[in-house]
């Protein structure tokens, strides 16, 4: 891909280095910089927020003797491989189903409903349980509910053709549809995943604000098992969920043991300050 040469210019101009001196580790410093971002404004009324040089100089972090601040990016750096390593496997679990050939054919029209969500702007929301859906997963909280939970939402608008399994009863907004189905024809678990399968997000169509025709989706074509095929399936793939669900509390996990050690760093009395 080649870039015009006010791209360029754009990205020349975003970048900048900061050297370190010999008494501070470069990742020490990293990971304290890191952790004052609300501290690091800059200049935000030009066309391009920007930060200024001094607005760097002038902070001041902590420094304790470098073996210390060794051993502190070793421990930190410790927790962001594991970080790393949970966000791989997150990011890029999808469900996959092998399908056999003699397995029924059938278009969605015949075995689901796309059905419209309900307008609830946020200055109408009233505090509650009930998860309110968006395109893109749970956008807020209300205290009733459209629809029973179970339910498949699937973005209409925004983060069209993106589609999200809710237990509990909630609130589909009008940029969504909420899935009903055929229980005797598919599994509602299955058809889940089947549209997590089928890329949704490729019909996406219209100009501005990108959006998902329901007919469009009607017509796709998937494989259909016996119901006890699906349920074998289904199983199978909900172990696997398990363990992407444990990466997520992982990611958590070592966030927060990060957080607090850079915590533990700022509240340390005896540090020097640099």
């Amino acid at each position: 891909m080649s870039l015009t040469t006010r791209e360029k210019h754009n990205i020349f101009v975003t970048l900048a280095a900061i050297r370190c001196l010999d008494r501070i580790n470069y990742l020490y410093c990293f990971y304290l910089l890191r952790s004052m971002d609300d501290q690091i404004t800059g200049n935000t009324g030009s066309t391009f927020a920007s930060i200024n040089r001094n607005d760097i100089c002038d902070l001041k972090i902590p420094l304790p003797p470098l073996s210390v601040q060794e051993e502190i990016v070793a421990e930190l750096d410790s927790y962001q491989k594991i970080i790393d390593g949970a966000k791989q496997v997150v990011d890029n679990w999808k469900p996959h189903i092998e399908t056999d050939p003699n397995w029924d054919m059938v278009k969605l029209k015949e075995l689901c409903t796309f059905e419209y969500g309900k307008g609830l702007p946020e200055k109408d929301r009233i505090s509650g349980p009930y998860p309110v859906l968006g395109s893109n997963g749970v956008a807020g909280y209300h205290n009733s509910s459209f629809v029973k939970g179970p339910v498949i939402v699937v973005g209409r608008k925004g983060s069209a053709g993106e589609v999200v399994w809710e237990d509990r009863d909630c609130c589909p907004i009008d940029t969504t549809f909420y899935i009903k189905h055929d229980e005797s024809k598919i599994a509602y678990k299955y058809l889940y995943y089947v549209l997590k399968m089928a890329n949704l997000q490729n019909l996406r169509g219209g100009t501005g604000i990108p959006g998902l025709n329901r007919n469009d989706a009607y017509e796709l074509q998937i494989s259909l098992p016996d119901i006890e095929t699906q349920n074998k399936i289904i199983q199978g793939l909900i172990d696997e969920e398990h363990y992407v669900d444990k990466s997520r509390k992982m990611i958590k996990h070592y966030d927060n043991l990060i957080l607090r050690r850079i915590c533990r760093i700022w509240n340390n009395e005896t540090s020097m300050s640099y």
